[in-house]
C-alpha cells in the first residue's frame, strides 16, 4: 500500500474526518491519480487535485452542485499558492471528467482513475510537457504509396504527390494526366507531351532535336544530309520539322510519283531565238545556232561565207550571202544545165541584133562587132565611107565610090 493510500485511509477513518461536513469534504488525492476510497459513500463527490501529499492540502471551498473544485489551498514548504480549478477534476457520481487539462492535455477517467494525459498526436517529452508527435518522421507506413506526409500540430496529413490527384471515390491517388490539357504541361510547339507516372515528359517533335546548350528543340535541316532522302532529280527544301522533295526544273512529276525530263523542244518551253534550234537535254535544254550562224555575245550573228578562203563556190559561180546561209550562182555568160554545172551561155542568139551587128560569143560573155564595112559610132553601126577615109583604096585612073558597107572603085571617064 502506497504512503497516500494509507493517508487518505486515516483520514477516512479518523473522526474529525467523519465528522466533516458535505460542503467541507474534499479529499486530496496524489497527483495525477484518484483513489477510489469512497466507494460507500455515493452521496459525497470528490475532486482530484495537485496536491504532492494529502497532509499539506487544506480546503477552502467546495461546490458540490457543479462538482467543480472551486479552490483549494497548497501548504508545502512554508509556501502558499492559489490554484484554480483548472486542476483536474472528477466526478465520482456521474464517472467522468469535469474540468480541462491544461495545455495539450485531456482529462481521462477510467472509473476509478482520473489522469491528465496528452492529446492524440501529443507525447510527453520527459518533463512533464506534451509536444507534437511528427507521425512522418516517427511513425512508419502513415500515408501509402504515391502520398506525402505533411505533418501538423497533433496531427497529420497525407497528400498527393506531384503528380497526381485525389479519386474521391476510393481516395486513392491517381496520376494525373499532363498531356490532355496544354495548360496542366509546359511543352512548347516543338514538342510532344508524353505523360508518364507521376509526371511527363516534352519530346522533340519528329524533325526537331534538343539543343544541348539551351535545351530548346530546334529544326532539323534534313536537306543538309544526304540530301535529305530527296532524289538527284529533286531539289530538297527545309520545313520546320520536316521538308519537301519538289523536281528540279526540267523536270515534272508523273503518275508514279517520280520526276521525268520535261523535253522543252517538243512542248515548246524554251526561249530559244529566231536563229536558234532547240536541244532538249536531260533537265533541261540548249539553244545552240543555227547552220549558218555562230555565237557572237550570246547572240547568234549571221556567218557570211562568202568571204571564207577558199571559195564556197566553184570558179564559174558567184557567192550570194543569205541569213544563215549563201547561195552559189551562175556568173554571168554562164548557165546551169542538167548536171547542176555552170556552162557558157551562147548569147548569141539573143544579142547583137541590131542592123550591121555581128555577135561574136565569148567563154561567159559575148562582144557585139559591127560588120566590116561599118564602125560603132554611138553604139551603133555606121557604114565607114571607106573613098574619104582611105583615099587610097582605089589605083590612080580609078574612082572611089561608096557603098553601105563597102565600096567600089571603077574608071575615071
Amino acid at each position: 500500500m502506497t504512503a497516500g493510500l494509507k493517508i487518505i485511509l486515516w483520514m477516512y477513518l479518523s473522526p474529525a474526518f467523519s465528522n466533516m461536513s458535505y460542503k467541507e469534504l474534499s479529499p486530496c488525492m496524489l497527483r495525477g491519480k484518484l483513489l477510489d476510497v469512497l466507494n460507500n459513500f455515493n452521496r459525497f463527490e470528490y475532486c482530484l487535485g495537485s496536491c504532492d501529499f494529502v497532509e499539506n492540502c487544506h480546503v477552502i471551498s467546495w461546490n458540490a452542485e457543479d462538482n467543480a473544485c472551486q479552490r483549494f489551498k497548497l501548504k508545502r514548504n512554508a509556501q502558499e499558492l492559489l490554484l484554480s480549478s483548472s486542476n483536474i477534476c472528477a466526478s465520482k457520481v456521474q464517472k467522468k471528467c469535469t474540468s480541462i487539462c491544461i495545455g495539450d492535455q485531456v482529462c481521462h477517467f477510467n472509473g476509478l482513475l482520473a489522469t491528465c494525459q496528452c492529446k492524440t498526436g501529443y507525447k510527453e517529452n520527459g518533463l512533464g510537457a506534451c509536444v507534437d508527435i511528427d507521425e512522418c518522421t516517427e511513425l512508419t507506413n502513415v500515408c501509402v504509396i504515391d502520398e506525402i506526409c505533411l505533418n501538423t500540430i497533433g496531427s497529420h496529413e497525407c497528400h498527393c504527390t506531384s503528380g497526381f490527384q485525389r479519386n474521391n471515390e476510393n481516395l486513392s491517388c491517381e496520376d494525373i494526366d499532363e498531356c490532355l490539357a496544354d495548360a496542366d504541361n509546359d511543352c512548347d510547339s516543338f514538342e510532344n507531351c508524353v505523360n508518364n507516372v507521376g509526371g511527363f515528359d516534352c519530346i522533340c517533335k519528329n524533325g526537331f532535336l534538343r539543343n544541348d546548350v539551351n535545351g530548346i528543340c530546334e529544326d532539323i535541316d534534313e536537306c543538309s544530309v544526304s540530301p535529305g532522302g530527296c532524289s538527284p532529280r529533286e531539289d530538297c527544301i527545309n520545313l520546320s520539322g520536316s521538308f519537301n522533295c519538289v523536281c528540279k526544273p526540267g523536270f515534272e512529276r508523273d503518275t508514279d510519283n517520280n520526276c521525268e525530263n520535261i523535253d522543252e523542244c517538243v512542248n515548246v518551253q524554251n526561249t530559244c531565238g529566231e536563229n536558234e534550234y532547240c536541244l532538249d537535254d536531260v533537265g533541261s535544254y540548249i539553244c545552240a545556232c543555227k547552220n549558218g550562224f555562230r555565237r557572237i555575245n550570246g547572240t547568234c550573228e549571221d556567218i557570211d561565207e562568202c568571204i571564207r578562203s577558199p571559195p564556197v563556190c566553184p570558179q564559174l559561180e558567184d557567192c550570194i550571202n543569205v541569213n544563215g546561209s549563201f547561195n552559189c550562182t551562175c556568173k554571168a555568160g554562164y548557165l546551169r544545165n542538167t548536171d547542176n554545172d555552170c556552162e557558157d551561155l551562147n548569147e548569141c542568139t539573143d544579142h547583137c541584133t541590131e542592123g550591121n551587128e555581128l555577135c561574136v560569143n565569148t567563154v561567159g560573155s559575148f562582144e557585139c562587132h559591127c560588120e566590116q564595112g561599118y564602125q560603132f559610132i554611138d553604139n551603133e553601126c555606121e557604114d565607114i565611107d571607106e573613098c574619104v577615109n582611105g583615099g587610097l583604096v582605089c589605083n590612080s585612073g580609078e574612082v572611089c565610090q561608096n557603098n553601105d558597107g563597102s565600096y567600089s572603085c571603077r574608071n575615071k571617064i
